[in-house]
């Protein structure tokens, strides 16, 4: 069986789509496979890209926090040991800032836990030993917002 250029290259243009049972006998009717073979390729490409961006949008969260400033912006409550360096540091960077002030570090944990602040101002040190707690991260969803805020030495 000899094939020509013409159904040679449409053989090979129908088996790179994944079509190889149907052989047309006209040149119309090769036109014809073709063309609706090319537009279900291009449907089903626009199906996956389309399923793919509602995936990733509906993953966006609604609020992204970089920097205290974005959280102030936000207008979100920090909760913050009494009388300890973070209190000191946002009175003094962030006058505007809505703080929680709390007796305990634990307290400022639960307080997150139970919806009354939004955010805790705390060490990494604490806060790794606090993301493991079964008493102050009862649910595992404790998460590192931003980055460090600032350096200090003991």
């Amino acid at each position: 069986m000899e094939f020509g250029v013409s159904k040679s290259l449409f053989s090979a243009a129908f088996l790179s789509m994944g079509h190889f049972s149907s052989h047309p006998l006209s040149t119309a009717s090769r036109v014809m496979h073709f063309s609706l073979t090319f537009l279900f390729l291009i449907l089903t490409a626009a199906y996956t890209a389309n399923l793919a961006s509602f995936l990733v949008v509906q993953n966006t969260p609604a609020i992204v926090i970089n920097t205290i400033r974005d959280a102030v912006q936000y207008d979100l409550s920090f909760c913050v040991l009494r009388s300890s360096t973070s209190e000191n540091y946002m009175l003094a960077n962030y006058p505007n800032a809505r703080l929680v002030r709390k007796d305990s570090i634990g307290d400022t944990y639960l307080s997150v836990a139970d919806g009354s602040c939004d955010l805790v101002l705390t060490t990494v040190d604490t806060f790794e030993n606090n993301r493991r707690s079964a008493t102050y991260n009862a649910n595992c969803n404790l998460e590192w917002v931003g980055r460090v805020v600032s350096f200090t030495t003991a």
